[in-house]
């Protein structure tokens, strides 16, 4: 269940069309985001940010059968 709302939480902070969040094993995920320019691209300053951000929310505590579990990465 941990696992299933770490995926969700890093669904969320990428593009719902073009890019795959995907559980690799264990505890490892990887983002693949096709069609990025470089850093001058807005759209990949934009996925970028999202990803920073969702530091923050990866390490909130998560709510599993009614307990609390506390998330690192």
């Amino acid at each position: 269940e941990l696992l299933a709302e770490v995926a969700a939480r890093l669904r969320g902070a990428v593009r719902a069309r073009s890019d795959l969040a995907a559980r690799l094993g264990g505890d490892e995920f990887a983002v693949v985001m096709p069609g990025l320019g470089g850093g001058g691209d807005p759209a990949a300053g934009a996925v970028a940010a999202r990803l920073a951000a969702l530091e923050a929310a990866l390490c909130r505590p998560a709510l599993v059968r009614g307990r609390r579990v506390p998330v690192s990465i």
